[in-house]
């Protein structure tokens, strides 16, 4: 859906990769969750680990989603 608007998926991708290398696995806190929906999230997620071969990064924000989820 917003693929077109930042110029592509090949864009996004490498935007991400960059961006990849600077994020701290605290980053992930209660303030980004409030903010930013799930599925966005889940899909970030998913391009860490899969995608970009960053499972630190991944799990951190896993575990971030999973806090927040907890009663």
């Amino acid at each position: 859906q917003y693929a077109k608007r930042v110029g592509g998926i090949n864009r996004v991708a490498t935007v991400l990769a960059e961006l990849a290398e600077s994020i701290q696995p605290n980053a992930f806190d209660a303030n980004l969750l409030q903010h930013v929906p799930v599925t966005a999230l889940q899909r970030l997620g998913y391009l860490l680990d899969k995608v970009f071969d960053n499972q630190p990064l991944a799990n951190a924000l896993y575990m971030a989603l999973q806090n927040n989820n907890a009663p």
